[in-house]
């Protein structure tokens, strides 16, 4: 029972007594030498190439608890039914990049949806609206 409860290095020496006389068996001893004893069974060699690599069937469906369903559907401003958003409110403004940015709150959405755009591609699209920073 000793052979399979202890650490498998401390059969490494033993069998690399044996094995000084096979070129082969020297070299394979060798290698596995270099590595470490996860467990009485199981050996994990120090460069390892192989990648611990998953199938993602593994994997379990997680939700988070703050999820949260859209109750209302965005406004359809268009005849052909497309969503056109107009800008409600201007929520707050940053340069990126050497251009100014706005957070725009859009009509129909709520204000954690808002996102970034473009100050200059705001005023283009949506002349009607005062936009300033």
């Amino acid at each position: 029972m000793t052979a399979i409860s202890s650490p498998i290095p401390n059969w490494i020496e033993a069998v690399n007594e044996e094995t000084k006389s096979h070129p082969s068996l020297v070299k394979l001893v060798g290698l596995v030498s270099k590595g470490e004893a996860v467990g009485p069974w199981h050996y994990q060699e120090a460069e390892s190439r192989i990648h611990p690599v998953f199938h993602v069937s593994l994997l379990k469906k997680k939700l988070g608890e703050n999820v949260t369903n859209q109750v209302q559907l965005p406004i359809v401003n268009d005849e052909d039914g497309k969503l056109c958003p107009r800008p409600q409110e201007i929520l707050d403004h940053r340069m990126k990049r050497h251009r100014a940015e706005i957070l725009v709150h859009w009509q129909g959405l709520s204000p954690a949806e808002a996102t970034w755009e473009n100050l200059e591609y705001m005023k283009k699209q949506f002349p009607d609206y005062i936009l300033q920073t």
